[in-house]
């Protein structure tokens, strides 16, 4: 019964603490029709190297909280008996916690990354940080978010 507990907690809390991320070119249904952002022309002017920090805990949550999840499932397996299977779904669960969490944590962890220096259409300086390095005399449409968020560059041409 207490296995059957385990297996139920588990199916309910693991989708919702995963959540679903979007990639940067997918959009939920909401959004759909909406205007999202604010287009830019310009000519890329300068480069220079950077490192980003991956800052987003998200990866460290998901690995922590499906590392836990499975562990305390095979935790719970392995052990015989109801003490030890409910010792054995503990142990597991910070086992499988913790070396979740460390492979979450790398995966968002720091990498290299180009601050764009771009002259607008309009004659505007702006810099932006993209995954990377574009060239000098580069074309590029820039995406300003209305929401405030994060602008991309796309080269063009």
């Amino acid at each position: 019964m207490r296995f059957q507990k385990i297996i139920l907690l588990t199916m309910l809390v693991l989708p919702t603490a995963c959540g679903t991320m979007l990639e940067s070119n997918q959009y939920s249904s909401e959004r759909s029709n909406e205007m999202s952002a604010r287009i830019l022309m310009g000519t890329v002017t300068g480069a220079e190297s950077v490192s980003v920090d991956g800052g987003d805990q998200s990866g460290t949550l998901a690995g922590g909280v499906g590392g836990a999840a499975a562990g305390g499932l095979l935790g719970a397996a392995l052990g015989s008996g109801s003490n030890s299977t409910g010792t054995g779904a503990l142990i597991g669960a910070a086992l499988g916690g913790l070396g979740g969490a460390a492979v979450g944590k790398h995966a968002g962890a720091k990498h290299n990354a180009w601050r764009i220096f771009v002259r607008t259409d309009a004659g505007e300086e702006i810099a932006v940080v993209h995954k990377e390095r574009l060239y000098k005399g580069t074309r590029v449409r820039i995406e300003v978010p209305l929401s405030g968020g994060r602008a991309r560059l796309h080269p063009v041409g």
